[in-house]
């Protein structure tokens, strides 16, 4: 299960958690993404949310030490993401991706600020 593709709305608490086997994750229809639902998911490099994501919540990515990559598909830059500050805690060095036409989100922007992260435009 190198890629997984996730069609639901809500990733429920610890329902990745500890899959070594998880590389990328595409969550295009997830609004929601709950407490350490991939917390510990070692070898996950990178994760893509579609124009909906809403919520992050705490330690959702915990300890996901190989993330690098994560992608906002997001269009409006007004768009409200709440990300709970723990959510990544344990990665270094991750970029957020977000189209042009949404690049200056504040919520995105403040928390990758705040946490040391890069964003960079994807088009």
């Amino acid at each position: 299960m190198k890629n997984l593709n996730i069609k639901e709305f809500l990733i429920k608490p610890y329902e990745y958690s500890n899959y070594l086997e998880i590389e990328k994750v595409s969550a295009t229809e997830t609004l929601f993404v709950l407490p350490c639902a991939f917390g510990g998911c070692k070898n996950l490099t990178d994760i893509y949310f579609g124009l909906d994501i809403t919520r992050i919540s705490n330690g959702a990515f915990e300890n996901c030490v190989s993330l690098k990559d994560v992608w906002f598909a997001i269009t409006d830059e007004n768009k409200i993401i709440e990300i709970a500050d723990d959510a990544f805690r344990g990665c270094k060095d991750i970029t957020f991706h977000i189209f042009g036409s949404a690049i200056k989100n504040k919520y995105l922007n403040s928390y990758a600020k705040k946490h040391g992260f890069k964003v960079v435009s994807m088009i």
